[in-house]
């Protein structure tokens, strides 16, 4: 099998970025940021298996992905929403939806906190 050329195309300025890959048709991404979704989609496309993972900030900043960590991860592809979820240092939140960031395409939680902070 031939590796396809995946071109990433920037400006100078940094202000517009351009994924492209020729897959037997024209698979193209554009904007001003290329999102990990962009890149997730073209892993898909070439045959890979992806799934995302979202990590909270204070195991993120540990940066240590061992197993240990990684089952404190949510899976994105099996999250369910309208729902109540345990953190795992104790507290409860009702998640009630996702949402994408306009600008960064990152994916967020929409929660309430079930406790109350006195």
């Amino acid at each position: 099998m031939i590796r396809p050329l995946i071109e990433l195309i920037t400006c100078q300025s940094g202000d517009w970025e351009v994924l492209q890959v020729n897959l037997g048709y024209d698979f193209i991404c554009e904007g001003h940021k290329i999102s990990n979704e962009d890149w997730i989609k073209l892993l898909k496309e070439l045959g890979y298996r992806v799934t995302k993972k979202c990590l909270s900030d204070e195991v993120m900043g540990y940066g240590d992905y061992n197993v240990e960590w990684l089952n404190k991860m949510i899976n994105i592809e099996e999250f369910e929403t309208n729902r109540v979820y345990r953190h795992y240092k104790g507290n409860y939140y009702y998640v009630m939806d996702l949402a994408e960031h306009t600008e960064t395409n990152e994916l967020m939680v929409v929660y309430h906190a079930l406790y109350r902070d006195d």
